[in-house]
Order: C-alpha cells, then sequence, then structure tokens
C-alpha cells in the first residue's frame, strides 16, 4: 500500500487478484474443516477474499490514528469509523482495529458502532499486552483482543480456545462438502 508521506509499503510484485484467487485455492485444497479467518491491511484485498467466496469470514486489519507508524494513503485505514464503514458497505465480518484507538475516553462509544451494525472488533497491538489492558479492552465491549503471552494474561474463565465449540467445529466441517 501506499503510505500517506509518499513510498510504499513494501513492493507489490504480484497482481492482487492472481494472489487472491492463489491464496484461496491453497486455503480451500488443505484448509478445509479448520477454523480459519481471513485479515489483511489492505481494504482492496478484504473486499476481493470475501467476493470470492463465502466460507471463510474476513476482517479488515487497521492500524487507525496511531503516531507508531506513518498512516496509509487510503483513507479507509485512518480511522476506526472509515474501517467499519468499509466493513459494513462489503460485508466484512468487522474490524481488527489497533488499540490505540481506544485508550481515549470514547473507546468503549467506537465500539458499540461496531457492535450496532452486527460486527465483531478484534482488538490488537503492544498496548493490550498487560492483564489490565485486556481486562479494559474487554470492558468496553472488544469481541476479543490479540495480545503477546496469553498464558500470562488469559483471564480464568477464558482457558479454552476461541474455536473450541462443538456447533462451531461441525460449521467449519461443513465447508469440506462444497
Amino acid at each position: 500500500q501506499r503510505r500517506q508521506g509518499g513510498g510504499s509499503e513494501a513492493e507489490q510484485t504480484i497482481d492482487k487478484n492472481f494472489f487472491a484467487d492463489r491464496v484461496l485455492h491453497e486455503v480451500i485444497r488443505y484448509g478445509c474443516g479448520r477454523p480459519l479467518i481471513f485479515s489483511s491491511f489492505d481494504a482492496d484485498m478484504c473486499t476481493m477474499l470475501r467476493f470470492k467466496q463465502n466460507l471463510f469470514p474476513v476482517m479488515f486489519l487497521t492500524q487507525g490514528e496511531t503516531q507508531k507508524w506513518q498512516p496509509f494513503s487510503d483513507l479507509r485505514t485512518r480511522n476506526f469509523l472509515a474501517a467499519v464503514n468499509n466493513a459494513q458497505a462489503f460485508e466484512l465480518a468487522g474490524t481488527a482495529p489497533h488499540a490505540e484507538d481506544f485508550l481515549g475516553e470514547n473507546g468503549a462509544q467506537l465500539l458499540q458502532q461496531a457492535r450496532d451494525q452486527g460486527q465483531i472488533a478484534v482488538v490488537w497491538g503492544d498496548d493490550c499486552n498487560s492483564r489490565e489492558r485486556v481486562q479494559y479492552f474487554t470492558r468496553i465491549g472488544a469481541t476479543a483482543t490479540c495480545y503477546d503471552r496469553s498464558d500470562l494474561y488469559m483471564p480464568e474463565s477464558k482457558q479454552r480456545a476461541f474455536f473450541d465449540s462443538s456447533a462451531l467445529l461441525a460449521e467449519f466441517e461443513g465447508q469440506c462438502r462444497i
């Protein structure tokens, strides 16, 4: 992706459409029955992955309003509400926003706007790497929190794996019948 200040995140050497087709081919061939979620920082890639298949949920990863990295040129990546609107418009499962967007006093309101549209929001980033922050993001309404060292910070009531549900696993097994 292009950066707002110029330059690219990385040089793209392959057509996005070809790349999406290749990823889908391999995942459908070898990932049958596995609980998988597609995600990308590239809004167009998320859209392609969503409309080229309906087996696996797709989430739009965003870095949001951060001081840690130079922003992308794509306006859909710049803040959480733009990402939520993009996810809603293209029928994505939700967003995976950077935690920094929710450290202010309106963090709970932002997450509520995603929930109001039926979206999930999986918060990620270095700001999640403490027990207190994991509890904070849970309290303000994040669907899930991605963080390092889950063995240290995972609440006692959440010791089971995210996909440890017989109904959910049966749903993924149903993917094999295509």
